[in-house]
């Protein structure tokens, strides 16, 4: 499981999937913090991370479509099936290295309260968005689950 993890993370980064849903996920976000935060001068966080939940509909299946299609595509897959790991495993190690992308980006955002929301006004973010992300990494595993 650690094996296949190791090269699906690493497969993130070499190609331009990893990059484009950080990219897609973090621009996603800074727009929607801009709109909703800046220009309307309040300090709640909770509204961008419940509008932003609805990107994840669109960027998350970036993410799993392909895991076991390439593996198809480059005629890998049968290589796979007959190593001495079991399916469970294999799916286990896809399945978190799609999830640490995710937590990644979700780690990312998790800075934007600092970069300038508390001059908007002195609410307490990292109280209410806590809960919020938790809820939100949540309803990632259960999309990724399906």
């Amino acid at each position: 499981m650690i094996t296949i993890y190791k090269k699906e993370m690493r497969t993130y980064f070499t190609n331009m999937v990893g990059y484009i849903f950080l990219a897609a996920l973090l621009f996603l976000t800074g727009m929607w913090f801009t709109f909703d935060n800046v220009q309307m001068q309040h300090a709640n966080f909770q509204n961008v991370l419940g509008s932003v939940t609805i990107f994840f509909f669109i960027l998350i299946p970036t993410l799993t479509m392909r895991l076991f299609s390439e593996e198809i595509r480059q005629k890998t897959d049968q290589l796979l099936f007959t190593s001495p790991l079991t399916v469970a495993g294999i799916v286990l190690g896809k399945f978190f290295a799609a999830f640490s992308l995710f937590l990644i980006g979700t780690l990312i955002t998790i800075a934007l309260p600092d970069l300038g929301i508390q001059e908007l006004g002195d609410d307490d973010i990292q109280g209410d968005c806590v809960p919020q992300l938790i809820s939100v990494n949540h309803l990632l595993l259960a999309v990724l689950l399906l």
